[in-house]
């Protein structure tokens, strides 16, 4: 794959999109908050491209930003089935976000699994689900320990722990339906 392009698109199964990297954005960033239900995604949008996201536990002030649901922005980010990202991190760590975006909902990897297939080191993997900018998006809360449910927003134990466990068990529920 060339990644030095403008735009680089690549099919994402989780969502049924083509997700183009898109180098500059132009506009005001603007923040969108998603509720989930166990925690609150918030989405930084510059027109249509999504700058970045971010999980909380705690809602934000209703005057920050603008609330919706997920079906909804998923709706209003779409055109032609594309959502545009802006382009972030490294070449390596953009091939393990488009690797860790082929993870079906409701499966799993192991961190040494996918450092097998992208011939790298399970911290190597880590660090970049660590350092994903697009969480709720492209789901690093898929890879695992080979031993239990590993990290998560660079915890190991405590309310980020239950909110990947929360994740996995909700996408686990409706990954059929």
């Amino acid at each position: 794959m060339v990644w030095d392009r403008t735009v680089l698109q690549w099919s994402n199964e989780i969502y049924r999109v083509i997700i183009q990297w898109v180098l500059e954005t132009h506009g005001a960033v603007t923040p969108v908050v998603i509720e989930t239900g166990p925690a609150v995604l918030t989405l930084w949008l510059a027109d249509d491209v999504i700058c970045g996201s971010h999980w909380s536990l705690a809602k934000p002030q209703q005057e920050y930003a603008q609330s919706v649901d997920w079906t909804t922005c998923l709706a209003a980010l779409k055109s032609d089935n594309q959502i545009k990202l802006q382009q972030q991190g490294t070449v390596f760590f953009r091939r393990v976000w488009q690797s860790l975006s082929t993870i079906p909902p409701g499966q799993t990897i192991s961190y040494g699994e996918l450092a097998r297939e992208l011939d790298s080191s399970p911290r190597a993997i880590a660090m970049a689900c660590r350092r994903n900018p697009f969480p709720g998006i492209i789901p690093c809360h898929r890879v695992v320990a080979a031993s239990g449910i590993g990290g998560f927003m660079g915890q190991r134990s405590g309310e980020w722990i239950a909110l990947k466990k929360s994740l996995l068990a909700y996408e686990a529920k409706h990954a059929n339906h």
